[in-house]
């Protein structure tokens, strides 16, 4: 079962954009957070294009941060370094569910390809890919 979000995540708030890690394993992940008017990337009713990417990016995080917790070893910290093929299909109001789901396609030494989605009920609201530099976990 995934652990809190704040004993996985190396991010604090007001960067720590997800609430919850719904479900994991090696290669996927879904989280959700929603976002209230007050929370930073809120604007004017909507959730900022920039704060989708970044709940993008903390849903890998989470799911790096969790394995490590699983392994009893500390998550290494890692970097978002592309965003590519990223589409805007609606905004994002605030003060609504939204479920992340992430799955790493490729993975070359510490450099990840990962496909992700954002989605509130079966609507999609952002699609995309990441990549990411991530050293390995150590103990």
């Amino acid at each position: 079962m995934p652990q809190e979000i704040a004993e996985i995540m190396l991010h604090r708030p007001p960067m720590l954009l997800i609430d919850e890690l719904i479900s994991y394993d090696e290669t996927r992940a879904t989280a959700r957070t929603t976002f209230s008017h007050e929370r930073y990337g809120a604007e004017n009713g909507f959730t900022s294009e920039p704060a989708l990417i970044e709940c993008m990016a903390q849903t890998v995080a989470a799911q790096r941060g969790q394995l490590a917790y699983d392994k009893g070893i500390s998550p290494q910290p890692g970097m978002l370094v592309g965003v590519q093929n990223t589409e805007f299909h609606r905004p994002a109001e605030v003060d609504i569910p939204l479920n992340i789901d992430i799955e790493i396609t490729h993975k070359l030494d510490n450099l990840y390809l990962v496909d992700c989605e954002i989605t509130h009920r079966s609507e999609r609201i952002v699609s995309g890919s990441l990549k990411f530099y991530a050293p390995e976990d150590t103990e």
